[in-house]
């Protein structure tokens, strides 16, 4: 299972950089890049599923939000402090942007692996993907962070973030459903800050689903070209065709 050192998978566009890469160092964490020849290697155990998921889940998320796809990295747990507080406490993810970062090419997301499952993993990386859009179409919104989880419960790029969580793991369940998931606390305990995450997910149902389908569509019709493609060169290697 992972050691100390996080893993990243080098840009979700499927393109690899070679064996080890680099090493850059985010706050306390020291973040290793390596190739997909590499994870190979690596025993994930009972996690194996996310990392499976996660270029998928990145790779549609990213076109739906128009935005580049972030750099992955995965670490045994994750620590957020709030200097109100002088509190430290686990967090699901972090993100970073390239332009906060020295040494850090490309935006970057820092996943927990204590605690994800299937539906935490989707909206979670959803929510950060999110954060990324803020930073390119909305910088206004987040141009001061959230401390804490009582500021997160009424902070613009929180609540937008975990709205769309909600609209994006929805499909097959209400949005109550799906708010439960992303939002567990809030619908627990503060009902009205929970209710304003439902409504503002209803109303990117209006504006993404189309997208989303579209997107889909395309995917499908680039699958189906892949694999025609595919099979030309096979038959041109068994019979010799030009």
């Amino acid at each position: 299972m992972l050691g100390p050192y996080g893993i990243v998978f080098w840009r979700s566009e499927l393109k690899w950089k070679g064996n080890l890469v680099q090493t850059v160092k985010i706050d306390s964490y020291n973040i290793t890049f390596y190739s997909k020849k590499d994870l190979e290697t690596f025993d994930f155990g009972d996690d194996k599923y996310i990392f499976a998921d996660t270029f998928r889940l990145l790779y549609l998320i990213s076109r739906i939000l128009k935005v580049e796809c972030p750099d992955i990295a995965f670490a045994a747990s994750l620590e957020s402090y709030n200097d109100q507080t002088d509190t430290i406490s686990l967090t699901h993810a972090i993100t970073y942007t390239h332009s906060d970062v020295p040494g850090l090419n490309n935006n970057a997301i820092l996943l927990a692996l204590d605690t994800m499952d299937p539906y935490s993993l989707t909206g979670t990386l959803a929510h950060e993907m999110r954060h990324l859009w803020q930073n390119e179409y909305r910088p206004e919104m987040n141009a001061i962070h959230a401390n804490g989880f009582r500021e997160s419960l009424t902070h613009p790029a929180e609540i937008d973030a975990d709205a769309f969580a909600i609209w994006y793991i929805s499909g097959g369940m209400s949005m109550e459903e799906a708010g439960g998931i992303v939002c567990p606390e809030e619908k627990k305990k503060y009902p009205k800050e929970f209710s304003v995450r439902v409504k503002l997910a209803q109303e990117l149902k209006e504006e993404y689903d189309q997208v989303r389908d579209e997107i889909y569509m395309s995917m499908m019709k680039e699958a189906k070209h892949a694999r025609r493609e595919s099979i030309k060169e096979k038959l041109k290697g068994l019979f010799s065709l030009k």
